[in-house]
């Protein structure tokens, strides 16, 4: 086996098994490759090209660390979270499974002329699973409608 990694700290066995591992940090990055995101840019200028590159690159670590904390927390459940736009049920929900489930969840607030909060809620209701995701991310629902303090 060629690789560059140093013999004297990595076995075949360990680079092996590291090789067979890239395909979960590849399986990611096929949302940088989609169309919409590929062809659909329009960047001349070098900075805003690598800016761009940096930001994407972040969100990719945003998603990916979503993914993880609604893995490990549904781990702990003994059932599996349903996902209504897909129609099935997992114990392993990808990042962009999670991203789809969330995307209607919209929240309205109304705000004063002083810029005052008024009020805050979602826009329209909630499933129980979308509070059961929220909740398996590690936030509570409430962190949405409650006023910020200022």
């Amino acid at each position: 086996m060629i690789t560059n990694l140093p013999e004297d700290q990595w076995s075949d066995i360990a680079v092996l098994s590291e090789y067979k591992n890239q395909h979960k940090v590849e399986r990611n990055f096929y949302m940088l490759k989609h169309p919409i995101i590929s062809d659909g840019i329009f960047l001349k200028n070098p900075s805003r090209v690598e800016s761009f590159g940096y930001i994407t690159i972040l969100a990719l670590l945003v998603a990916a660390f979503l993914q993880h904390r609604v893995r490990t927390n549904l781990a702990k459940e003994d059932r599996p979270l349903r996902l209504a736009l897909q129609q099935r049920t997992t114990d392993k929900p990808t990042s962009v499974a999670i991203l789809k489930e969330l995307n209607d969840v919209s929240i309205w607030h109304f705000v004063t002329p002083e810029g005052h909060i008024l009020l805050r809620g979602f826009n329209g209701d909630l499933s129980l699973e979308a509070v059961r995701l929220i909740n398996l991310a590690g936030y509570d629902p409430e962190i949405c409608i409650k006023p910020i303090d200022t």
